[in-house]
């Protein structure tokens, strides 16, 4: 059989993408072999990232506590202000109650050393 230039050209062509794809194309394993590493990256990458969240939780968490603190103090500061106002005005409304209790009793000597007199003057006002 006879081939002309054009198709052993042809020919030529093709075997030569032939084994060019023979020589650089990558082979099951190839592949195997670089999913395998890939797995292995994403892992690692996935562990730094789990640690680098575990690290921002903790931090969080401290932050959090640290403002829980604070506010507590804050409350704490504010409730004992609050007690100590509350404390000064019954104080003062004792002292009001004792004043007033004194008021009346001096009011009630008063009369009554009032109604001794009217009653030694014979006087009845009425």
């Amino acid at each position: 059989m006879y081939m002309d230039q054009h198709e052993q050209r042809t020919l030529q062509d093709i075997l030569s993408t032939v084994e060019f794809i023979r020589d650089n194309a990558a082979t099951k394993e190839d592949l195997h072999g670089v999913e395998q590493r890939l797995d292995q990256r994403i892992d690692l990458v996935e562990q730094r990232l789990d640690q680098k969240i575990d690290l921002v939780e903790q931090r969080l968490d401290e932050r959090i506590d640290l403002v829980e603190q604070r506010l507590e103090k804050k409350i704490d500061a504010v409730k004992n202000e609050m007690i100590g106002h509350i404390d000064a005005f019954i104080g003062l409304y004792q002292k009001h109650e004792q004043e007033l209790a004194a008021v009346v009793s001096r009011q009630n000597r008063l009369e009554e050393k009032l109604n001794a007199i009217l009653k030694h003057l014979n006087l009845n006002v009425a």
